[in-house]
């Protein structure tokens, strides 16, 4: 007979997530948490997935703010035109905001983040949506796209040829052409997330962004070089910035925690005219056609 000596040991931090977590994610949810009118499959060690857990979104200011603008007429006429999601990753934009737009190209080269995209397309009966298996740059080429943390499969790059995480070769198209041939609609939204890609994607939309003026949306998360991004859509006629702002911005951990406790947090779009030394999750730029309907740029 064989002495069964199997032991499975739960450390207290697994306990805690998994235990107390869930069961006060669900007493939050019957105290009042809304969920959005979509479901978002996501990979669950992930800074994406954890949020979209807690909330059932990912990025709600971003895409309140996308939403304000189109009801505002900031986005000009989306159901008869299109919206680019360039770095679509799982497709939080896509699916969130993607109906109010006549097409979505959903760019996302990342061979297995490309799947998930395409699972939550599926799941929420997006119709309108073209997945494109390729990024977009100044020029065709091929590149290597590297992993971030496995924290933060979002922060996969180009641009970061460094490192042991994985890899994989990917087709690059020229952004231009590749849009051009994939729509023949005006384009009224472009939100880029790319890593430190943008001033290539930006490069290569120039045409584009010089004829049509649409909406652009990025972000700003390198303080060293977000200042050459506005210099490069003012050369092609954007004047006029707004960035996400949060409300209570704190330094300290626990006067943070504890304000937002107390207060929540509140989100604003306020004018920028330099990004030098700052970080934002989200800056808009607008050409001074659209950005005069605001006061601060009339």
């Amino acid at each position: 007979m064989t002495k069964c000596d199997f032991v499975h040991f739960e450390p207290r931090s697994v306990f805690w997530m998994r235990g107390v977590l869930h069961h006060l994610i669900v007493a939050l949810k019957r105290g009042g948490r809304n969920d959005p009118p979509y479901r978002l499959c996501a990979f669950p060690n992930d800074v994406i997935g954890r949020d979209i857990a807690l909330t059932g979104t990912y990025e709600g200011a971003g895409i309140a703010a996308i939403e304000w603008l189109c009801d505002e007429g900031v986005i000009e006429n989306p159901a008869a035109s299109a919206f680019l999601d360039i770095g679509a990753n799982i497709g939080v934009y896509t699916v969130s905001v993607g109906a109010r737009f006549a097409r979505v190209l959903a760019f996302e080269p990342h061979p297995v983040i490309g799947r998930v995209l395409a699972l939550n397309v599926e799941i929420n009966n997006v119709s309108n949506v073209d997945q494109l298996h390729y990024g977009l740059s100044d020029k065709d080429a091929t590149a290597q796209l590297w992993e971030g943390d496995a924290d933060n499969f979002g922060a996969s790059s180009i641009e970061r040829g460094v490192g042991g995480g994985r890899h994989y070769a990917i087709p690059l198209r020229s952004a231009s052409t590749a849009v051009r041939e994939a729509t023949d609609l005006p384009v009224a939204l472009v939100k880029m997330d790319v890593e430190g890609h943008e001033p290539k994607v930006i490069a290569g939309l120039a045409g584009l962004l010089a004829e049509q003026h649409p909406v652009v949306a990025f972000e700003a998360n390198d303080p060293v070089h977000n200042e050459g991004l506005l210099t490069q859509l003012r050369r092609l006629g954007y004047s006029d910035f707004m960035a996400l702002d949060y409300s209570p911005a704190v330094p300290w951990f626990w006067l943070h925690v504890a304000m937002r406790t107390l207060f929540g947090a509140r989100t604003r779009l306020r004018p920028v005219s330099s990004l030098e030394g700052k970080r934002y999750s989200m800056v808009f730029a607008f050409s001074h056609h659209l950005g005069k309907r605001f006061p601060a740029f009339a």
